[in-house]
């Protein structure tokens, strides 16, 4: 019975140190991104970025305040986006955070059957995607599924990478071999 309350705790990313509310209920607040697992790709620009996002969150995460379930998520991502944008980072500028995407083409901001990337890298030369980002707030990574569906949404191969980055558990590269 312990081993299997143990489990449930290390599945449901039970922390000692999170704190809790009036209701008991977890509340975030304030706090550092954890680097718990750190996947690489080998190319210096987008190795780079990877950085920079983290950093970005480094700074929002340190300046929210108490906030709990979806109003959460949206926090970190609109702080992060905003930042991003004013950073103006070569080959995502402003236009390459937060966009929509359908049938490999790029669609209205948030419209039905379409998918929205956290960051994306473009060729400047080419518009050729080279790397999107995902940021992750809540308690799944980025699945199989998912990434297959970016893929097709974006009309890009495996050996563009997908780059999924959580708060809690780390940075990982979706490749065809991940």
């Amino acid at each position: 019975m312990l081993i299997k309350i143990a489990f449930d705790e290390r599945k449901a990313g039970f922390r000692d140190d999170q704190p809790r509310g009036p209701e008991g209920r977890w509340i975030i607040g304030g706090g550092k991104y954890v680097v718990s697992e750190r996947h690489t790709t080998g190319n210096k620009q987008i190795d780079s970025i990877t950085e920079k996002i983290t950093d970005t969150l480094d700074v929002v995460l340190s300046q929210i305040g108490p906030v709990s379930g979806s109003l959460y998520g949206t926090y970190v991502h609109s702080s992060a986006a905003k930042l991003l944008r004013e950073m103006n980072i070569p080959g995502i500028g402003k236009d390459g955070i937060e966009q929509s995407f359908s049938l490999g083409d790029l669609v209205r901001y948030g419209l039905s059957d379409s998918i929205r990337t956290d960051a994306l890298l473009r060729n400047d030369q080419t518009g050729e995607i080279l790397a999107v980002w995902n940021i992750k707030t809540g308690s799944q990574r980025l699945s199989p599924k998912r990434v297959a569906k970016i893929r097709s949404y974006l009309n890009i191969s495996d050996d563009v990478p997908v780059i999924d980055i959580h708060i809690n558990l780390g940075i990982i590269v979706k490749n065809y071999d991940v």
